[in-house]
């Protein structure tokens, strides 16, 4: 079975897989070309804001439901998402990788709202979307990695304050 979404006449997403029933088994490919984030907003709005750019994705869905297996890449063009957590806003021109149980980021570049970057290296390792585990080095100077006082933010924190970052940090 195949769905094809366009806008025009241009294809925006092509999906097309295969599910069985009995044995839970799902085997998706999905192509994405230009897709507005927004439409993730709904999905996404517990922990993120601000939801803008185009993403494009060539994803493998594989497995037994629940425990899938997603592999491909995400590029993200023109992106701006704000994080709840932290209350600032990031700019991703970047692609991410997803490959089963990790997704790889290597060399990912995020800036904040000021352009100033934060190089990211390394992996998160999940199992089905939950229990992550981060193997991460964080690259940055002056990078605004948290201003939590912002009024978008209405999660409870430690801490209230703008910060800051001039450093190297590995989270294991």
């Amino acid at each position: 079975t195949q769905l094809v979404l366009q806008n025009a006449d241009r294809e925006i997403m092509k999906m097309g897989g295969i599910y069985h029933p009995p044995t839970r088994e799902l085997a998706l490919d999905a192509l994405l070309d230009s897709i507005p984030l927004k439409l993730f907003t709904p999905f996404l709005s517990d922990y993120l804001f601000a939801i803008n750019g185009l993403g494009e994705a060539n994803l493998q869905v594989r497995g037994a439901v629940p425990d899938l297996s997603l592999r491909g890449k995400i590029f993200f063009r023109d992106a701006n998402v704000g994080i709840r957590y932290t209350g600032t806003s990031y700019f991703l021109p970047d692609t991410l990788l997803l490959e089963g149980d990790k997704l790889k980021l290597s060399n990912f570049r995020i800036f904040d709202e000021k352009g100033k970057n934060l190089l990211l290296n390394g992996e998160i390792k999940h199992q089905s979307f939950r229990q992550f585990n981060y193997k991460l080095t964080l690259n940055m100077n002056d990078f605004l990695l948290f201003d939590n006082a912002a009024s978008v933010n209405r999660r409870p924190s430690f801490l209230l304050a703008s910060r800051h970052l001039f450093t190297r940090i590995r989270l294991r």
